[in-house]
């Protein structure tokens, strides 16, 4: 059976390995959890991979994978939790292990993430007001209020903005 609310999947081309980000959104309070599923593998089974780690508002979203020059594997994660948060972990074999969390008051919306390195990632902010009448507002009259943040290890600055409801993100292979 499929997890509910897959929101984000990235596939690991050299282990042939997908992590899918779910959260079902009808239940928001509920727990959410990223999923392992070995596209080589005839059963199909999805493997939880975060029902070890106790973080109770784990609410995941978009989700990048980043493979550094020693052979380290990171999955970044946006979570809507109280606080809007990124959290980092590392691979290891068909486990993950949370090393750090980052939030910044410009994390407004995340949708999407990509990471560039193990402290660095663009996020898109599908709005750049949180909730309310103003934002409603924006919705009703297609006002694009969406942008494209990035963290550079200590703080987060807007690289762009006036995008309508501004999700997915990537980059070139020179990550760039």
């Amino acid at each position: 059976k499929s997890p509910a609310g897959i929101e984000d999947i990235v596939v690991d081309t050299t282990t042939g390995y997908a992590y899918l980000s779910s959260h079902n959104r009808r239940h928001f309070e509920e727990r959410g959890a990223i999923f392992l599923l070995k596209l080589n593998d005839s059963t199909q089974r999805f493997i939880p991979l975060t029902n070890h780690w106790a973080k109770k508002d784990f609410r995941p979203h978009g989700i990048s994978l980043l493979s550094e020059n020693d052979s380290t594997t990171y999955l970044f994660v946006i979570s809507h939790g109280e606080k809007h948060t990124v959290e980092r972990f590392r691979l290891s074999g068909d486990s993950l292990i949370h090393e750090q969390s980052f939030t910044s008051e410009l994390f407004v919306s995340p949708n999407d993430i990509h990471a560039i390195a193990k402290e660095k990632f663009y996020i898109t902010n599908d709005h750049t007001v949180e909730k309310g009448i103003l934002r409603t507002l924006t919705d009703f009259v297609k006002y694009p209020s969406g942008n494209v943040v990035y963290f550079d290890g200590q703080m987060a600055k807007a690289v762009t903005s006036g995008i309508a409801y501004a999700n997915g993100i990537n980059s070139w292979a020179d990550k760039k």
